[in-house]
């Protein structure tokens, strides 16, 4: 096997002698050669097009033999073996479409190892390398295999067991072993290896909302139920996650849109929620249905250990009248619900135009009473302007009877003199 490893080697290395490699990528092209510089052979890569850049890899006693290029993302990525001192190890480089070296990476030890996958993460890489070792007899058989997270950390893991098929998930990647179809091992995107007993995503009393994922590698139960690694819970509850020696009560609540904990609105109300039956006042609401008030609610999720309420009022939108206020002329009313005037059925929109002391009550849901206490005591103003033109009216009769009896006794008078 070791042998033709050489083999391949070689020819891998003639064959760039004479052909380009060529991949576009985002408006790049790249173009991977070996040239000979300063008379030494080295693995000359080029970028044109969007972006113009040049790489160069290898001198006079390393040399840089490619093997293929792939793309993922943004980034170019490229493998191949350096042949150092008759040795040679997997060599791992990404080049982003607009030419920055992001990685380069060589694997070196006493093992024939080779670069079976690339997975992309957040900041970094996830490779699987499958190592072999000599048998005595002139073959390679497995020896182990192992992951490494390349980014702005660097950790890898070895395993015993050979590794049958990495998983692309929501947010990681799930590693399957060929003695069974469990995975053992977890990898987020944050780069971080989930092994053996730890978790991450959840504490002891905490409670979350509307989602939460429980990071972690293998099997455990959730409220006696086996869940597999990792697990993203979104019904509302409470919850004990055991997993190994570890022991997390925790609850979580939903996402609950459009109305707030003892809020008292003034309109109609839709409430809108994630996961979980709804239940208002003890009956099925389903999501944006039209609460029109006025009332006393209860909005709720419950499951057999858990309760979620949230509690408000919706109030009969009085208007026209205030509370304990006086009035001097009518005044019309409009409320929401069902409304009495001094123990009397009174209609919304309709008018008060007597004097008087008045309660008017609207009745909501559940109980609910709003009142308010007004008066009514209108100004008699007619029958004021009609006194002060009596008033006038008066005082003219008077004086014009006054000059009237006046002008008569100067008359008799002024005939009585001789």
């Amino acid at each position: 096997m070791l042998i033709l490893k050489w083999i391949l080697l070689a020819a891998s290395v003639v064959g760039l002698a004479k052909t380009d490699t060529t991949i576009t990528l985002e408006g790049t092209q790249l173009d991977i050669t070996r040239q000979t510089i300063d008379g030494v052979n080295v693995l000359h890569i080029e970028g044109s097009g969007m972006y113009q850049f040049t790489h160069t890899f290898g001198d006079e006693n390393v040399k840089y033999s490619f093997n293929q290029v792939t793309t993922s993302g943004q980034d170019f990525l490229i493998e191949g073996y350096i042949i150092q001192n008759y040795q040679y190890d997997p060599f791992f480089i990404v080049i982003n479409h607009e030419g920055e070296l992001i990685l380069h990476e060589r694997f070196n030890d006493d093992l024939d190892q080779d670069i079976l996958g690339a997975y992309p993460l957040n900041d970094g890489y996830l490779l699987h390398i499958g190592s072999s070792i000599s048998n005595g007899q002139g073959d390679f058989e497995f020896y182990n295999d192992e992951l490494h997270i390349l980014g702005s950390e660097r950790s890898h893991q070895a395993f015993d067991e050979k590794i049958t098929n990495i998983e692309a998930i929501e947010d990681g990647y799930r590693v399957y072993f060929d003695f069974n179809d469990v995975a053992e091992v977890y990898v987020r995107n944050t780069q971080t290896m989930y092994l053996g007993s730890k978790y991450e995503g959840i504490q002891t009393g905490e409670t979350y909302t509307d989602e939460v994922t429980i990071h972690f590698a293998g099997e455990a139960t959730l409220n006696g139920e086996l869940i597999e690694g990792p697990y993203t819970l979104v019904h509302p509850g409470k919850y004990t996650f055991k997993f190994h020696e570890h022991l997390v009560n925790f609850s979580l609540d939903p996402k609950v849109t459009g109305i707030q904990m003892n809020a008292i609105k003034a309109s109609d109300v839709r409430i809108d929620y994630t996961y979980g039956q709804g239940r208002l006042n003890g009956e099925l609401y389903a999501p944006g249905e039209i609460i029109e008030g006025p009332g006393e609610y209860i909005f709720g999720i419950y499951e057999d250990n858990y309760a979620y309420e949230i509690p408000f009022k919706i109030n009969a939108r009085i208007d026209g009248v205030m509370h304990l206020q006086t009035y001097n002329e009518p005044i019309t009313i409009t409320y929401q619900g069902e409304g009495y005037l001094n123990n009397e059925y009174f209609e919304s929109g309709s008018t008060v135009d007597e004097d008087g002391t008045y309660t008017l009550k609207v009745f909501g849901d559940h109980g609910y009473l709003e009142m308010v206490q007004f008066k009514i005591e209108m100004e008699d103003t007619l029958s004021k302007e009609d006194w002060i033109e009596r008033s006038l009216l008066g005082g003219s009769f008077v004086l014009a009877g006054w000059f009237f009896i006046r002008e008569f006794r100067r008359m008799r008078k002024r005939s009585a003199t001789p």
